[in-house]
């Protein structure tokens, strides 16, 4: 108790960890379709309603058997609250074996500001440079500021934006593509930097 006579609670312990997984014990899996849903709810990730735990379940496990695919967990407090996958270049391609994507990267609205989405992108940037890619490239709907302000503090530059990404509830969403050089991260600019 405070001097005022007020209770004052001890700081909360948060302990946050981002992994790569290969497979999931069945309650990680439906944390990870729970945080899904959530951040799909709220208007976040590449769907616009959720099809579903058994359906999202389907995916997540197929993400996890795909062979040119890594699925990022992060965990709050032992919970899977968020994920990424970092998609690898098809090992014949020749005009593109030098780059990775970001996609499917979200965070449970109850789980942000505890650093996860950081995390992720950190995890997800380590194996693109343990897999000697060069480039790591994203999109993300224009209405996801706090997003886009993430990549950019992360070294992602703007190359473009497309004015009809998505279709959300009957009408167009603009998403911004971003790219980050991981050997020169100073080595991209912003396309509306250029003029």
């Amino acid at each position: 108790m405070s001097a005022d006579g007020m209770n004052v609670l001890p700081e909360m312990m948060v302990h946050t960890a981002v992994t790569r997984v290969t497979a999931l014990e069945d309650h990680e899996l439906g944390d990870l379709v729970k945080a899904a849903e959530a951040a799909i709810d709220e208007g976040g990730a590449n769907w616009t309603r959720s099809p579903g735990q058994a359906p999202l379940e389907k995916y997540f496990r197929g993400v996890m058997l795909a062979p040119h695919r890594d699925l990022f967990v992060a965990r709050l407090n032992g919970r899977v609250r968020g994920g990424l996958q970092l998609i690898q270049p098809p090992p014949l391609s020749e005009t593109g074996p030098s780059s990775g994507e970001i996609a499917s990267f979200f965070v449970a609205p109850d789980a942000r500001g505890f650093g996860l989405a950081r995390g992720l992108i950190d995890a997800a940037e380590a194996r693109a440079r343990d897999l000697d890619l060069k480039v790591l490239d994203l999109s993300i709907r224009a209405d996801r500021e706090a997003a886009q302000s993430l990549v950019r503090a992360k070294g992602f530059h703007r190359w473009a934006v497309k004015s009809h990404y998505a279709h959300v509830d009957g009408r167009f969403v603009a998403g911004a593509y971003f790219s980050k050089d991981l050997d020169d991260p100073d080595g991209l600019s912003d396309e509306d930097e250029e003029g």
